[in-house]
Formats: structure tokens, sequence, C-alpha cells
């Protein structure tokens, strides 16, 4: 009885005696030597890729529900820097914020309040300075968020990575002789 078999080199389908069950050899095709699996090693084969696909569908099952349940699925080392991202923005408001009264009350007081040509000098480099300081800061605050973002996508590539790599250590495992 022949045994089918496919290449994980080249993926070129191709028959063997049934007594080379066990051993290797050369793909017809590309030359690259093949295990040919026996029954046995084939059924352990078969219940760890089945164990593997059943956990990679529970990982994803419980990431959809974190995701619809609106929780972060990974926890970010990056917090922190989102964290001082609003704060650096709140600062920014809080300074454009206290430039906004000043000048409600030269309004409300026609002026009184601001006598001297001196303090409406101040008064108009407050206002300045508060536009300079709420812009730098949320450009401070977006540049915070933006590394944040870079951050996370950088260690979400990097974990993407290991898995491959464990999945290619999987796979070379299951093809030594």
């Amino acid at each position: 009885m022949a045994v089918h078999v496919k290449c994980i080199f080249c993926g070129h389908a191709f028959s063997v005696p049934d007594d080379m069950r066990g051993k290797r050899m050369a793909c017809p095709n590309c030359g690259q030597k093949v295990r040919i699996l026996d029954e046995e090693q084939r059924k352990a084969l078969e219940l760890r890729m089945q164990k593997e696909r059943a956990e990679e569908r529970a990982k994803i099952a419980e990431a959809r529900r974190e995701a619809l349940l609106g929780k972060r699925v990974v926890p970010s080392h990056y917090d922190n820097l989102r964290l001082l991202a609003r704060v650096l923005a709140m600062v920014g408001y809080l300074a454009a914020i206290v430039a906004a009264v000043f000048g409600f009350l030269y309004v409300m007081t026609n002026g009184s309040i601001f006598t001297s040509s001196a303090s409406i000098v101040v008064l108009i480099a407050l206002f300045v300075l508060a536009l300079l300081f709420l812009v730098v800061h949320k450009v401070a605050a977006e540049v915070l968020r933006l590394a944040a973002d870079i951050g996370d996508a950088h260690n979400d590539t990097l974990q993407l990575l290991k898995e491959l790599r464990d999945i290619m250590r999987s796979l070379s495992v299951g093809r030594k002789c």
C-alpha cells in the first residue's frame, strides 16, 4: 500500500512505498530530504496539531470576548507615557483657562483692573505665553501618544515574531529523524 506524502519545502505531493514509513526520502521535485512518518508518528502529530488549533481558537475567543467587553487585551507597557500626555494636555488647557479668566476680568471691569499701560502689555504677554504654552504642551502630548502607539506596535510585532519562531520550531521538531 502506498503512502501519500507532501513535501514541506516545495509542496509537491507524491507517493512512496509502505516500507518507507519512519525513514527519510529525497523529494522528487526539489531534492530536499522529507521524513515519511510512520502511523504512530502521524497520529501523534495530528493530535498535537488539533491541540494547538484548539488552544489557538481559545486564545482568539478570549481576545474577542475581552475586545467586545471593552477590556484591553494585552496590557501596555506605555500607559505611563499616555498618562503623561494627558497631564501635559491638561496643563496646557489650564494655562489657556487662566489667560481667558484674566481676559474676562479685563472686559468685565472695562479695563479698570489693569489701569496702567504696563499691565495691558503684561495681559497681552500672558495671552501669548498661554497660547504658546498650550501649543507646546499639546504637541508634546501628541508626541508622547505617538511614541506609546509605536512602542505598542513594536511589542505586538515582537510577540508575533516569537509566536512564528515557536511555530517554526515545532514544525522542525516534527521533521527531524
